[in-house]
């Protein structure tokens, strides 16, 4: 086996273990491109900035979906003024069938399945509103969620989120 000399490392594992992976890296002298959710905790996100600003490695979150046609296409229509002002927003996420997702630790962390599809909404949120203000939260297990064979219902903590910002 031949010792290699990485650049850049991605951290796609399960979020519970991001903050020390990311640290391992940026000690080891790479940068860090991280899988959503971040950390879980504030103090996780903390102890990865300050071991970038130890370091002077980058690293940033995957936002795979700031990217879209679609999502470009209504920045600069805002921005340009032809739309006009952003006053309310709704998020819906309905994706039903989950049987392509390959192991059930995306059911078991924090959120799951909603915690996972509702940051995508909110980096989205951000480009458009200086201070966003959690007005009302409510989760909920509907049931409704079909599953892989490699989870269990139990798994599915919530499969509705919906969250009212001002």
């Amino acid at each position: 086996m031949t010792a290699e000399n990485l650049d850049v490392v991605i951290i796609l594992t399960p979020p519970e273990f991001h903050c020390v992976m990311a640290c391992q890296a940026m000690d080891a002298g790479c940068d860090v491109l991280i899988e959503k959710p971040f950390t879980y905790s504030l103090a996780e996100a903390d102890q990865v900035i300050a071991k970038q600003k130890e370091t002077g490695r980058r690293f940033s979150v995957i936002h795979n979906e700031l990217f879209k046609p679609t999502v470009t296409e209504l920045k600069t229509r805002v921005m340009s003024g032809e739309i006009g002002k952003i006053c309310s927003v709704r998020f819906f996420s309905g994706r039903r069938n989950q049987t392509f997702i390959p192991e059930p630790w995306y059911f078991q962390t924090y959120g799951g399945r909603v915690g996972e599809t509702l940051p995508h909404a909110l980096y989205q949120l951000i480009e458009y509103f200086d201070d966003l203000v959690v007005e009302y939260v409510r989760a909920r297990k509907l049931g409704h969620c079909i599953i892989p064979d490699v989870a269990k219902s139990v798994d599915v903590k919530y499969d509705e989120l919906f969250v009212e910002f001002r």
